[in-house]
């Protein structure tokens, strides 16, 4: 009783330090805050309830300790007050508010103690209630005493009569059964009214009572009540909340079936001889647990020690439930020199069955090895888990932890290895998993669907589903068989045969991964600079010295005299040497197979242990499956190596039943006196279905003393079946910047199905002259070649273009070229087709002596013939232009024009003549314009045989002396 004061003391002090808000309780009467009730204030109550069970036991006096030894017919109840709290609140009618809170603790016992020589006998009854009670009223002394008083009980009683023999090796505890209900726990909550001496119970504002009662059974011959009874009042807001609402009950209760008339529990102990010829000593301690009544009932259990064996087991027996249990704990001690493994288990057992066993080893050998592992077994399921840990230590640090997991037909096995030594750290991890198809509950279900599906008849037919899909099958591999030749998309695709759908006899899932890390033992070393290094003391300026003062107390009789503490001299350090170990190599692999796909994935990358100046990475990741279509492998690999030159090389393939792709780079860099640059990149892809890509390109680039060079190559073939295209491009140029000289080339071909085109151009630049040479090609029948140069100081472009398309020839040549006072211009075309041809020449030149231009064109349609001649002259004396055209066919046509201009006058003359048959017809104009005049004539001759003729002959003369106009038409 003392501790349990002692521990609510120290509940009350924690409160108090705690750093957290402190808890308030108040009251409201009509919205007015009548009181508080701080956590500070609680420190009181459990001082009070601290002193009532500390002095508890002192409050009985000796002659009431005689009687309850002489007696069993005994009372004794005590009142204890251990909360009496009040205060007044002033109101506007002058009559002070009253609240009091009070709370009473009532224990008591009932029975006493009956000693005989060979049997004890006790009869005790406990009992405890706690009463609240609330007032809130006006009080004046020997006036006024009215209010409302809320009054809360915790009650509790039990009755215990037991009878206790002693035997030579046994205890018998014997209890009868209680014949009348006994209350655990009883709380009821009451509100009144009090006015003088009267008191009055308040009746609920609502009048929903709750009333609910329930019995349980809890063990033999008893069962547990419980009553509850309050007021809801949930559905008015205008009514208080609980426990305000009205009385309310809760009681908890104890009834006898009247099964059982006594209860006994009886204790054995015996010593046992087990074993062979019984040299095994075992321990044994019995506890019966009896029920006697109408239909009895019995329980067992048995505990025995093996001191030989070190074995403690525990057995628990209950006949009329058949329930036969045990436990059974043992230790087998390997002390073999050190060698030998120690073992703990554990075993629970029904009907003498074990139904789980715990087992525990560890074993250790000459502190070089050591292994410990728990093993749980449960029979009735066929279950085994296994769990070990293993650790060596000798050239290498090995650990291992293993797991080994079966249940029914379904086994795990996980495994976890760590090695370590002073070249590498190595991971493996390795994981099991397989179960029988036989375990599965609706595994057959599933089969027979499927089968089911695909037996469903077709409409009327006697077709069903799976001889559709077959026949479709061996239709379309025998379509594809026959002409696969003729369409290379499906010359190596075939469909796959119907499958049958079963499930495997295991299922299965293995995993296993490793990582290693080759440790590099060589180290980057750097040199951090510090401030003021490779300064000493003396240029630091420390003194030499330190000088304490001196310190003299006499009143205490301490004297401490001057001292000086020398400064040793030191220098700081230039800089800080910091090491840091290089990257070394990383490995890391990984396996999953299953029933449906199989994984491998593999990454290494780091330095290279053949070649210590080397870095490489490689990778793989390969799927396979049933299904082929959801096959693929995927690997690649790169690598650095840093020699006589700076190489990189990276490859990457791709493996599909549908595709096979790869790709290659190579770079190399050589950097000396010169800088070279090589690359090299190429791309493939390939497919069954008749597809083909390949890609290539090459480059090259130098840097030296005397020259800047470059190469490039770009390469692309592509076929689709009867489609194919290759394109190849390829440039390079060449700068000696101290000459200066400048040269490139560049080749472009494309050769397709559609379209076969190449152009290689040639560009120099020696001595400031200026070469650019260009030759195209297309469709083996249009060739166009260009020339461009800058030479003395002159710019001149060659063209040339040729064609033959449909049986015509066609030809195209230009010319022109720029100097120092003079451009020359010359094109020239001519097309041929049979005896028929087209043909223009066109000249034109600019200098110093003005513009001249000359054109020439003939043309020659089957028996027609057509001719254009045309000059035209420009200087400083004026304009002059000549032309004349001509037809020979049946229509005959000649024109001819003639048009000059100077500073005088412009003329032009315009003659033309047709004929056609019969018909003829004449003309001229002839246009004279002078600073003064103007003169115009105009000649026309018509005629058709002797049907019909036209002439007209009309002049017209303007000058400002004379005007004349004549008109001649017949």
């Amino acid at each position: 009783m003392k501790e349990i004061g002692q521990n609510l003391n120290k509940l009350v002090r924690e409160l108090k330090t705690m750093q957290s808000p402190e808890a308030m309780v108040y009251l409201r009467l009509l919205g007015n805050e009548l009181g508080y009730l701080k956590t500070s204030e609680m420190e009181e109550i459990a001082y009070s309830a601290a002193t009532m069970i500390n002095n508890m036991l002192k409050m009985f006096p000796t002659d009431l300790i005689r009687a309850l030894m002489v007696n069993s017919d005994n009372t004794i109840f005590a009142h204890y007050v251990f909360m009496d709290n009040e205060f007044f609140l002033p109101t506007v009618t002058g009559v002070p508010l009253r609240i009091a809170l009070s709370g009473t603790f009532t224990p008591g016992i009932k029975g006493g103690l009956r000693i005989a020589r060979d049997m004890s006998e006790v009869t005790f009854m406990p009992s405890a209630g706690i009463e609240f009670a609330t007032q809130i009223g006006s009080h004046i002394p020997e006036y006024v005493n009215s209010g409302l008083e809320m009054h809360t009980n915790i009650f509790h009683e039990s009755g215990l009569h037991a009878k206790i023999t002693f035997g030579h090796d046994n205890i018998k505890l014997t209890i009868p059964a209680p014949t009348s209900p006994t209350k655990l726990i009883k709380m009821t909550n009451n509100l009144v009214a009090v006015t003088g001496s009267e008191v009055k119970t308040i009746p609920p504002m609502v009048r929903d009572k709750v009333d609910v009662s329930e019995c349980s059974p809890a063990f033999v011959g008893m069962k547990y009540c419980t009553a509850l009874q309050y007021i809801d009042a949930s559905s008015q807001e205008t009514v208080p909340y609980f426990p305000l609402t009205g009385d309310s009950k809760y009681v908890v209760e104890l009834h006898p079936t009247g099964e059982v008339s006594e209860y006994t529990a009886t204790i054995a102990y015996e010593l046992l001889s087990e074993g062979d010829n019984g040299r095994q000593k075992v321990d044994s301690l019995k506890v019966i647990l009896k029920a006697d009544g109408a239909e009895p009932t019995e329980a067992r259990a048995v505990m025995k020690y093996n001191r030989r064996r070190h074995v403690v087991s525990a057995d628990i027996q209950v006949p009329d439930h058949d329930v036969e249990a045990g436990v059974r704990l043992g230790v087998v001690d390997g002390n073999t020199k050190g060698r030998g493994t120690h073992t703990i288990f554990l075993e629970f057992l029904n009907n003498n069955v074990p139904q789980l066993s715990l087992v525990g080893r560890a074993n250790l050998k000459a502190m070089k090895e050591g292994m410990l592992q728990v093993q749980l077994l449960v029979p009735s399921i066929s279950a085994d888990a296994t769990v070990t840990a293993t650790m060596k230590r000798d050239e290498e640090v090995e650990l291992e932890l293993k797991s080994e997991i079966k249940v029914m037909d379904a086994n795990s096995q996980q495994k976890i290895n760590i090695k370590y030594d002073t070249t590498k750290i190595e991971v493996e991890v390795k994981s099991d998993v397989n179960a029988k198809t036989i375990m599965l509950p609706k595994g057959d279900l599933i089969k027979n669907y499927g089968n089911d599906l695909l037996d469903m008849q077709v409409g009327q037919t006697d077709m069903k589903v799976r001889h559709i899909f077959k026949k479709f099958v061996e239709a379309a591999n025998n379509y594809m068989e026959k002409y696969g030749a003729d369409f290379p998309y499906i010359r190596n695709f075939r469909l796959p045969d119907m499958p049958e759908i079963s499930l495997p006899e295991t299922l299965f899932l293995n995993t296993e991964a490793t990582a290693i890390y080759y440790i590099n033992n060589n180290r980057f070393t750097i040199a951090i600079p510090v401030p003021l290094g490779g300064k000493s003391t003396e240029e630091l300026n420390f003194p030499p010295a330190l000088t304490t003062p001196g310190l003299s107390l006499q009143q205490y009789g301490l004297e401490i005299p001057s001292m000086e503490i020398p400064i040793p001299e030191f220098v700081v350090p230039e800089s800080i040497t910091l090491s840091i170990p290089l990257f070394g190599r990383a490995e890391v692999s990984t396996v999953m197979k299953s029933n449906l796909y199989d994984t491998e994935a593999s990454v290494a990358f780091g330095l290279d242990q053949e070649e210590s100046q080397s870095y490489s990475a490689k990778f793989v990741i390969k799927g396979t499956s049933p299904i082929d279509i959801l096959s693929i492998k995927l690997e690649g690999s790169g690598k650095v190596a840093t020699t006589d030159s700076i190489k990189a090389q990276f490859e990457s393939s791709l493996a599909h039943k549908f595709i096979e792709a790869s790709i290659s780079i190579v770079e190399d860099a050589i950097i000396s006196d010169a800088i070279n640059l090589k690359t090299n990149t190429k791309i493939e892809a390939r497919s069954p279905l008749g597809l083909s890509v390949e890609t290539e390109h090459t480059g090259m680039a130098g840097i030296n003393h005397e020259e800047m060079s470059a190469d490039n190559k770009f390469e692309v073939a592509f076929e689709a079946g009867p489609i194919y295209g290759r394109t190849l491009s390829i440039q390079s140029f060449t700068i000696f910047p101290f000459r200066p000289e400048v040269k490139f080339d560049s080749n472009f071909q494309v050769d397709s199905t559609l379209v076969k085109a190449q152009n290689v151009i040639t560009g120099t630049y020696i001595n400031g002259e200026v070469s650019v040479v260009s030759n195209t090609s297309a469709f083996d029948v249009i060739t166009h070649n260009a020339e461009f140069s800058v030479r003395d100081s002159r710019v001149k472009l060659i063209c040339a273009a040729n064609a033959l398309a449909l049986g015509m020839k066609m030809q195209n040549q230009m010319e022109a070229s720029a100097g120092a006072g003079e451009v020359i211009l010359r094109m020239e075309t001519n097309t041929d087709h049979s005896e028929n041809h087209v043909y223009s020449l066109l000249t034109a030149s600019l200098d110093v002596n003005g513009l001249a231009i000359n054109s020439d064109a003939n043309v020659k349609l089957l028996e027609n013939e057509a001719t254009h001649k045309v000059i035209l002259r420009m200087n400083k004396d004026g304009f002059t232009s000549k032309g004349t055209t001509t037809l020979h066919s049946p229509l005959s046509m000649e024109n001819t024009f003639d048009a000059e201009v100077d500073a005088t006058r412009a003329t032009l003359s315009i003659t033309n003549r047709a004929a056609m048959y019969e018909i003829k017809v004449d003309n001229t104009n002839n246009l004279t314009i002078t600073l003064s005049g103007l003169n115009f004539n105009s000649k026309a001759e018509a005629s058709a045989r002797d049907y019909a003729s036209y002439t007209h002959d009309i002049t017209f003369d303007l000058n400002p002396t004379v005007f004349l106009q004549m008109l001649t038409t017949i």
